[in-house]
């Protein structure tokens, strides 16, 4: 007889109090890139200046910024020298300000304090940066756990070069979105950094009307080599093709399996090598989850969800990607008008 899985409610109610209570507790100790403390620095600059205007102060410098980040942390007493806790200090801000350098240990606090802030049009020009160095990071992250170490920059730098600066599908019929346009950002450690965009009108008319025809969504794409051996060098000129995973993901959407994460397959071949040029095939491939930006449980487009359809083979749409040449300036009208990412 197979074992049964019990829960003790009472117990799970007792853990449940105690995460509750334990919410506001010392942020966890973790090592930061020097990329990441600069941007911070950035951030809590624009936050004194923006705190200077709304108290209608002279100026608002590093011991109140301090006192802000640490509300949290710092013993109510009343006494407020005394009561102030040693783990962020003002000589840690004045320190970083003045030479950069600050202990992970006290920049924790900070950390913390900068995911809490509500990013207002006040931060848009330090923001671009916060965001590019996050999404670095994701991406170093992603190779870490994905690539081989053969099949990294260059190869990565082949497919990016083919690609940038848009990819886009022509008119998927019956679809879920009638138009899917790539815009590629940058790459790293093996990983290519771009912008995914659904649009409700086909990308053969004049674009989206408003932002309720439009779906964007973060991806990562990482070359997925046909061979794991680590003696085997890649040339990315010497291979006929490559597969390319992909990784959706819609920040504000975390933790939502419906609308949070996609994942899919990109797929390049040469159709055509000659001594000064390419053809290049570059389609959606199986699993194309790619297409529509939700579970293919969930899917309302059949020809996308994997398996059989009314007990027949399925056939699964394979939509070419086209690079964007004369559109580039329609498409980058669009994501300049409706889409500014997220940092957090």
């Amino acid at each position: 007889m197979c074992p049964e899985n019990v829960i003790s409610f009472q117990l799970f109610a007792e853990n449940h109090r105690k995460r509750r209570l334990s919410k506001d507790t010392v942020p966890t100790a973790m090592t930061f890139s020097p990329d990441w403390k600069s941007a911070c620095l950035e951030i809590l600059k624009v936050f004194q200046e923006v705190e200077r205007q709304r108290l209608k102060r002279s100026k608002f410098r590093w011991m109140a910024t301090r006192d802000v980040i640490m509300r949290k942390f710092d013993d109510a007493s009343g006494n407020k020298i005394l009561a102030r806790d040693r783990r962020l200090t003002y000589d840690h801000l004045v320190d970083w300000d003045r030479h950069g350098t600050i202990p992970d240990t006290a920049f924790r606090f900070v950390d913390h304090f900068v995911r809490s802030l509500a990013m207002t049009r006040e931060y848009k020009d330090v923001l671009l940066k916060a965001q590019h160095v996050k999404e670095r990071q994701n991406a170093i992250a992603l190779s870490n756990l994905y690539q081989v170490s053969n099949a990294k920059e260059e190869v990565t730098a082949y497919i990016f070069e083919i690609s940038k600066d848009y990819l886009y599908t022509y008119d998927v019929a019956e679809a879920t979105y009638d138009g899917i346009v790539l815009r590629f950002d940058f790459f790293t450690e093996g990983v290519i950094k771009f912008t995914v965009a659904y649009f409700r009108t086909p990308n053969s008319l004049e674009g989206p009307q408003s932002i309720d025809d439009t779906l964007f969504y973060d991806g990562y794409m990482f070359v997925v080599p046909f061979s794991t051996d680590p003696n085997k060098e890649f040339k990315p000129y010497e291979i006929a093709s490559w597969n390319c995973w992909v990784k959706l993901s819609q920040q504000h959407q975390k933790g939502s399996w419906h609308s949070g994460c996609a994942d899919g397959l990109i797929s390049y071949s040469v159709l055509d090598h000659r001594r000064d040029s390419l053809t290049i095939d570059i389609h959606i491939d199986f699993p194309n989850s790619v297409l529509t930006p939700r579970s293919s449980k969930d899917c309302l487009d059949d020809r996308f969800i994997p398996g059989v359809q009314n007990g027949k083979p399925q056939n699964l749409a394979k939509p070419n990607l086209y690079k964007a040449n004369d559109l580039s300036e329609k498409f980058d009208r669009i994501f300049e008008k409706y889409y500014s990412g997220y940092l957090f």
